[in-house]
């Protein structure tokens, strides 16, 4: 499922405030699923400062997934103390490009991790998660994705 991406390398430090909120709610949940802890508890918690407390319940049904789905491969979302991995860019592209209504690219990125059986779940919870983020005026930034500029040419605007 996993494709490889040339990644340029972004620091931490240069995240805006939204990407920085889901980043750390990923490596919450993987280091919580790691520990064998329920993260949904701490993820509400911290949500809730920001109003955004519901994106809690997306983002560890789609990290779940992604681990579930990935635990087999050398894949994996290993935390990077300086730089984004290429997995949570990834990530972070999706939901970017579903906030933008760019659904097709969304998805896509989205089939690198997850079976068919489950996109259509995953894609339903990026979606809240995109929505509660810009209901709050927290905007992803759309950055270059080789993988999406190979797509780009099939690509269709879809609303939701």
């Amino acid at each position: 499922m996993s494709q490889s991406n040339t990644l340029t390398l972004i620091k931490l430090q240069n995240l805006e405030i939204s990407e920085n909120l889901l980043l750390w709610g990923m490596r919450h949940c993987l280091n919580s699923y790691k520990l064998d802890i329920l993260p949904l508890k701490k993820l509400l918690l911290i949500y809730s400062k920001f109003k955004i407390d519901d994106i809690s319940y997306s983002l560890n049904e789609i990290m779940r997934l992604i681990v579930d789905n990935n635990s087999t491969q050398s894949m994996g979302f290993k935390c990077n103390c300086t730089f984004l991995t290429e997995e949570e860019f990834n990530l972070l592209c999706a939901i970017s490009n579903i906030q933008s209504r760019n659904d097709y690219n969304g998805k896509k990125l989205l089939e690198m991790y997850l079976p068919n059986s489950n996109l259509l779940f995953a894609f339903k919870e990026c979606i809240n998660i995109a929505n509660s983020l810009e209901r709050e005026n927290y905007f992803l930034p759309l950055r270059h994705n080789d993988f999406i500029d190979h797509i780009q040419k099939n690509s269709k605007r879809i609303l939701h």
